[in-house]
């Protein structure tokens, strides 16, 4: 493991008729081969980018550029030094 992020899972649940929502800190984790979330498994060569969009002060999401598409991470703090681990891996050549 090179680096972690945490991001925000939200689920929703109706209880009464009345809508609750419950937020989980997972991470995102970077490998020297992958990244991997609670529920999902990328390998770096299938990664073209990582982005970030701010929403208010830190808050934003993460987004992960894919050959298997564009998937976002909504997270409550600045991912630059997870993004810069990425591309440093990234310029040193993928394993």
């Amino acid at each position: 493991m090179l680096i972690s992020h945490p991001y925000i899972k939200v689920q929703r649940k109706i209880t009464d008729n009345v809508q609750h929502m419950i937020e989980t800190e997972e991470y995102l984790t970077l490998f020297y081969d992958s990244i991997e979330s609670e529920t999902d498994y990328f390998r770096l060569h299938d990664i073209l980018d990582i982005s970030f969009k701010s929403l208010t002060n830190n808050s934003g999401f993460l987004y992960l550029h894919t050959t298997r598409g564009v998937y976002p991470f909504h997270t409550k703090s600045n991912p630059q030094k997870f993004i810069h681990t990425y591309h440093k891996l990234k310029e040193n050549g993928i394993r």
